[in-house]
């Protein structure tokens, strides 16, 4: 008898001729031991199956070491231009003045010019950004969503535009503020601006209108705004700076239990380095970098669930954004959030320098510790720069934390007042609106110091009272001459003879 027993098989007992002829004989096999297995192989190869391994073939050479072979290894290979030192980088050109006649002439008075330039605590009306800013753009819009049947109850998007503006202006959180203050003062604040003069709107008024505006013609017309600042020579491309928000929808952080959702079914839930942040929405920027803080300009934004990664976030807002062919651009810095072979192969791809800081700990990657905790990949530095010109360069990332810092300080729009995706792309576009539409009157105005002044623009020409003005000369240093107070002394009754 044959008894070959396997560990995972079942035992195979096969009865030989000598069993019935009265000269048993038993053969064991016990395929655990190799010497014993490999002789079972040879004798009895039609019941046990030999496994014929072939021979591997040798790992094809890849492009780029310790990572998968991408689409961008088969593609032509883009060289970004080089560039010169840090120091020659990230220098620009200053903002030109311009004179009264270039933009103003025909807009305000030439007193009204003389008042901006003689008193610099004098920061512009807030009917200058539609006086210097073309805004016939939303009643095209109009025009074109009422032929395809969409109706507006007769309200102009243009004035609920111009309260929305306002409304981030005064740092009004919902809808509700301006209803709230035109109780208070009783009249309207923008007669000055709207195309219905006696139009304020309610929060129902401005929610039914905003919903209605495609968040495509808001960015078609932030687009359009940013093209204007660099054609006036104000944004110079040449530096992108890129980095996440997080902004919290208006809905409950508890999810149903039952359908495992969010009462804001597109958001998803926030997390920072181990700390809640709750559900909401990551607002992917880009900004450009001009030379200085003051300088520094959001001309991209994308909004995405907050539960998604930072690295294909990054990805994908960079091939969105150089769809749009914007200018062009060397250089893009960017933290560990969107450090990965393939996010720095893309930025080379576009002709852009990646300055991105690295994870700390990589193996495989050719990483180099320039400051202490910060890390940078040594394949992708610019030629002919070091590892202090690298860093001296990143140092400029923080210029975006310091523009989003205004949302939340300036604009409370670290929350919204609805939810959904499309209702987030409208605020974040909105407020890239207003801090565009700053600018550009700042420069047509003359007024180059106001274009980083978040607070700039508040006052309606309509209201400023002829007392403000005496104020306002004292504090940019005017003397100026005052009429000698007049004391009225009790007066004595009756006659005095003398």
């Amino acid at each position: 008898m044959i008894i070959i027993t396997r560990p995972r098989k079942p035992t195979i007992k096969q009865t030989q001729l000598d069993d019935f002829l009265g000269h048993p004989t038993i053969s064991k096999y016990n395929m655990k031991n190799k010497s014993e297995k490999r002789t079972a192989q040879k004798k009895f190869s039609k019941w046990l199956a030999v496994e014929h391994r072939e021979k591997k073939m040798p790992a094809s050479q890849r492009s780029t070491r310790g990572r998968q072979t991408s689409l961008y290894d088969f593609l032509p290979k883009t060289v970004p231009p080089p560039l010169p030192k840090p120091a020659y980088a990230w220098r620009f050109r200053g903002i030109q003045n311009v004179l009264y006649e270039d933009f103003a002439i025909d807009v305000i008075s030439n007193r009204e010019w003389c008042w901006l330039h003689a008193m610099p605590t004098f920061k512009g009306y807030f009917n200058h950004l539609f006086e210097f800013v073309d805004f016939s753009f939303f009643d095209d819009v109009q025009d074109e969503l009422e032929n395809d049947g969409v109706s507006f109850k007769n309200i102009s998007i243009h004035d609920v535009v111009a309260y929305e503006l306002l409304r981030f202006q005064l740092g009004f959180r919902d809808y509700t503020g301006i209803e709230k203050m035109s109780f208070f003062i009783g009249n309207n604040p923008l007669i000055g601006v709207l195309h219905d003069k006696t139009f304020i709107p309610s929060a129902s008024d401005t929610s039914y209108i905003m919903r209605r505006i495609p968040p495509e013609k808001l960015l078609e017309f932030r687009n359009n705004l940013v093209n204007e600042l660099i054609k006036l020579k104000v944004l110079v491309p040449g530096i992108l700076v890129w980095d996440c928000q997080f902004v919290h929808s208006n809905c409950n952080d508890n999810g149903n239990k039952k359908t495992k959702t969010y009462n804001d079914w597109y958001a998803g839930y926030g997390r920072h380095n181990g700390k809640k942040l709750g559900v909401g929405y990551k607002i992917s920027r880009l900004y450009a970098y001009c030379g200085s803080w003051d300088r520094a300009f959001e001309v991209y934004c994308e909004v995405f669930p907050a539960n998604r990664s930072d690295n294909p976030i990054f990805r994908e807002t960079v091939v969105h954004f150089m769809r749009l062919k914007i200018g062009t651009w060397k250089i893009i810095i960017g933290d560990t959030g969107a450090y990965s072979v393939a996010s720095l192969d893309l930025c080379i791809f576009f002709g852009m320098h990646p300055i991105i800081r690295a994870k700390k700990g990589l193996v495989n990657h050719p990483v180099e510790e320039v400051k202490k905790g910060y890390w940078f990949n040594t394949a992708y530095y610019p030629p002919g720069w070091t590892k202090d010109d690298v860093m001296a360069m990143y140092t400029k990332r923080p210029v975006i934390e310091a523009g989003q810092s205004w949302n939340d300080t300036i604009y409370n729009a670290s929350r919204m007042n609805t939810r959904g995706w499309a209702n987030a792309m409208r605020q974040q576009t909105m407020l890239n609106i207003l801090a565009l539409t700053r600018t550009i009157t700042a420069h047509k105005l003359g007024r180059n110091d106001l274009i980083p002044v978040v607070t700039a623009f508040l006052m309606a020409r309509e209201y400023v009272m002829s007392n403000t003005w005496p104020s306002l000369a004292q504090k940019a240093g005017y003397d100026i001459m005052l009429k000698p107070p007049r004391y009225n002394l009790p007066r004595r009754k009756g006659r005095i003879r003398g």
